[in-house]
């Protein structure tokens, strides 16, 4: 089975990048741009392009998706520990955010790399970024069998930062 390279593109990277911008302190108001990698499959219909397998990465949205929800709690919680200047739930939302950002990382790190354990970015061979290294390095192998081990390692990393970032 061949991979769309582009229908990858605009479904993983899109979605996923917004999600990592949750986990700062300006709050996680940029995770919500994060439903919109649900949004990018139809645009990828509309350009004529037809994926051979569109379920491939829906774990990967629905983990998006629910990323996405508990940002949008936790940039709720910090607004209101901002506007009552409560010291305690400014240190809470704090400890969520860098948990949440720690849920990012997998031990066994990316397949071939294992010391780049950040699921959401890391540097190609050339140091230059690559978003969703593990994704876009099966997807350019055209390997299925890759391609679904990387959509469920990064759905596992972004449902680790979901839960730290609902707790």
């Amino acid at each position: 089975m061949e991979i769309e390279k582009t229908y990858v593109g605009a479904t993983g990277a899109t979605g996923a990048t917004g999600a990592t911008g949750a986990t700062g302190a300006t709050g996680a108001t940029g995770a919500t741009g994060a439903t919109g990698a649900t949004g990018a499959s139809s645009a990828v219909v509309e350009a004529g392009l037809q994926p051979r397998r569109t379920d491939a990465f829906e774990p990967l949205r629905a983990a998006i998706t629910r990323f996405a929800d508990a940002a949008g709690k936790a940039a709720a919680d910090q607004a209101t520990a901002l506007a009552t200047g409560d010291p305690a739930a400014l240190a809470a939302i704090n400890r969520r955010l860098m948990r949440a950002e720690r849920g990012f990382l997998d031990p066994v790190g990316i397949p071939g790399r294992p010391w780049y354990r950040h699921q959401i970015y890391a540097p190609k061979f050339t140091y230059a970024p690559e978003l969703l290294p593990a994704l876009a390095e099966a997807v350019e192998a055209n390997d299925e069998a890759r391609v679904a081990a990387a959509v469920a390692q990064i759905s596992a990393a972004i449902d680790r930062a979901t839960t730290a970032l609902t707790q």
